[in-house]
């Protein structure tokens, strides 16, 4: 974990927070919990190639699961989990302590305003990161034209 922790910090502000859970707030912010502690991890001043580099599951898989974690591809990599934003941060928090993960990394909602964006310039969104609530129903809708 402490290995961890310093290959963060080359390219993240790294805050350790006292609360039970923390979920990220500002911008450019993801929360980690590893080894029973929270963390604030902010990213640091970057140059992005485009509006899909620059979203967070992008800076987190770019700056953090790639060179840190070696998890290169996130779609097939069996040493990565994903689960959606509804459960709880407490839940996810007993998943590390009992050992069932070993980090957890939690990252804020992708606003629309963005995912439009990244559509407008033709770029793809990053793996994983197109979780949206409420789920559409699956079906057709057929209307007659007059």
């Amino acid at each position: 974990p402490e290995e961890l922790v310093e290959g963060i910090k080359k390219r993240y502000t790294i805050i350790q927070k006292n609360e039970t859970t923390y979920s990220p707030r500002l911008n450019n912010e993801i929360s980690m919990y590893l080894n029973k502690k929270w963390y604030s991890l902010t990213a640091k001043e970057q140059e992005y190639t485009s509006i899909a580099k620059s979203l967070d599951p992008s800076i987190l898989s770019d700056n953090i699961l790639a060179p840190l974690l070696n998890i290169i591809d996130e779609r097939t990599n069996k040493d990565i989990a994903f689960l959606n934003g509804t459960i709880p941060l407490t839940t996810i928090k007993n998943k590390i302590d009992t050992g069932e993960y070993a980090v957890a990394f939690i990252l804020k909602s992708i606003p629309v305003s963005l995912i439009k964006k990244v559509a407008d310039n033709n770029e793809t969104m990053p793996p994983k990161s197109t979780y949206v609530e409420p789920k559409l129903r699956s079906g057709i809708t057929i209307y007659p034209i007059e």
